[in-house]
């Protein structure tokens, strides 16, 4: 029976000291609870750097809002008032302290002390009335409260931050409603199916269970793959060749494999390869993409005398974000033409592609190997490689011109079509062009070394 509910509830103390034992340990060494924790962290953070989450009609509508009421106010207050207010916000050491360290602190201890000290208070109130409340929302909000006191979120990150808290307020809304239906739903299996409904639950929650600790076991690894210039207090321009080397290499052979994969899947009509193709490149995109907005932690760190390094590296980290766009453009109308059923390609237009697809994997291989060996002699041959390429995008493009006058293809076939020989011929320009950067400067860099040995 249920009557011993009505009672008082008293729960023996050693029961509470190892649920609290098994909590702290949890706190430390759950890769959950730290990706959870980094969450707040990463929104409440002092400095600026990559954002997790983008821009929102409502995040920019609150920033201009409180821009114009800033505004207005300043021109009320006292020039005295308004500098008074800005010399509390010194940032000048925290910087220079910051710079010194190899993992520069999120914010200071101040602001941590009072973000323990305030939540502790509410939580202990919250509990001693018998409120029902959240100690992870009080925790948070506590966090974005004293963040946004202590003008963490300037404008180059606030409307990225407010994202973010409104985001995760959403998402607990989402989830208590998610909760509330799938109890209803699980306790409606379990009492019209008996011990089979019980058995077959208890088997989907070992699967979800498994597969949950796998998956976040792999976004926790790429979330935290540190970078090679992160322990770094300060980076020389050696340190940039080699890295653009490394990286160039690596994505360009990826970039190698996506585009043979991507064509092939076309011609075929390959919807579930196409699919993951594009999931590929999404995730290529997506590294070009963070490596292009840590390059101002890594032009911050340089050498002063490797201004030109840093000028290169940028240059870099340009070419590969357009290639990296062209893979996706080529790759995404491709596997909406076959998602949407549309006519395949004829036997002419697969040759050619065929042709093609040959041709630009050739030179991307051989453009990763002289990237290796660091040996630019046959960079000529390459060039020539790259020339009878773009004349055989032009003839086949001719032939397209004509298929489509005969009427022998559709519309949608000779966009697709026309819109993958134009990507084509882009991916192989920036790519010789970035081979053609690369060579510059490791000569550059190599008369200079020279220079230095005569004097």
């Amino acid at each position: 029976m249920m009557e011993s509910l009505s009672q008082p509830v008293r729960t023996p103390t050693l029961f509470l000291i190892i649920a609290g034992t098994i909590m702290v340990i949890t706190l430390f060494t759950s890769k959950k609870a730290r990706t959870v924790s980094q969450t707040e962290i990463t929104l409440a953070r002092q400095g600026e750097g990559y954002e997790r989450f983008s821009s929102s009609f409502i995040s920019r509508s609150l920033v201009r809002g409180s821009v114009n009421l800033t505004r207005t106010i300043r021109r009320i207050l006292p020039k005295k008032l308004i500098l008074f207010v800005e010399n509390r916000f010194d940032y000048n050491t925290v910087k220079k302290k910051n710079r010194s360290q190899k993992e520069a602190s999120s914010f200071d201890l101040l602001r941590a002390s009072v973000n323990m000290f305030v939540a502790s208070i509410l939580i202990a109130t919250g509990t001693s009335l018998k409120l029902p409340l959240s100690t992870t929302y009080v925790t948070f909000m506590v966090a974005m409260g004293t963040s946004l006191a202590d003008r963490a979120w300037g404008r180059e990150s606030a409307v990225y931050r407010i994202t973010g808290v409104l985001s995760v307020i959403s998402g607990w809304f989402f989830t208590a409603v998610a909760a509330f239906t799938a109890s209803l739903l699980i306790a409606l299996f379990l009492h019209w199916g008996g011990i089979t409904a019980i058995i077959l639950a208890l088997a989907a929650a070992a699967y979800f269970l498994i597969r949950t600790n796998l998956l976040h076991k792999k976004i926790f690894a790429q979330v935290h793959k540190k970078d090679d210039f992160e322990e770094q207090a300060e980076i020389k321009g050696e340190s940039i060749i080699r890295k653009c080397s490394s990286t160039i290499s690596e994505i360009t052979e990826h970039v190698a494999k996506l585009y043979f994969s991507s064509i092939l899947n076309l011609a075929r009509e390959d919807r579930k390869k196409m699919k993951k193709t594009l999931k590929s490149i999404q995730e290529l995109n997506h590294q070009v993409k963070s490596l292009k907005n840590n390059a101002y932690q890594v032009l911050r760190k340089l050498e002063e005398n490797s201004l030109e390094a840093g000028q290169y590296y940028v240059q870099t980290l340009d070419y590969l974000r357009e290639i990296a766009h062209c893979l996706t453009y080529i790759s995404q109308p491709i596997y909406e033409h076959i998602d949407n059923n549309h006519p395949p390609l004829i036997k002419e237009q697969v040759k050619d592609l065929h042709l093609l697809n040959e041709e630009i994997n050739s030179l991307l291989n051989d453009i990763v190997t002289t990237f290796r060996k660091q040996n630019f002699k046959d960079i000529n041959k390459l060039i020539l490689h790259q020339r009878a390429i773009l004349d055989l995008i032009a003839k086949i493009k001719k032939r397209q011109l004509k298929l489509i006058k005969d009427e022998i293809i559709g519309t949608r076939n000779a966009m697709l079509y026309l819109n993958l020989l134009s990507e084509s011929k882009n991916l192989v320009l920036y790519a010789i062009n970035l081979l053609k950067s690369h060579r510059d400067f490791i000569l550059t860099e190599e008369e200079k070394v020279l220079d230095l040995k005569v004097m």
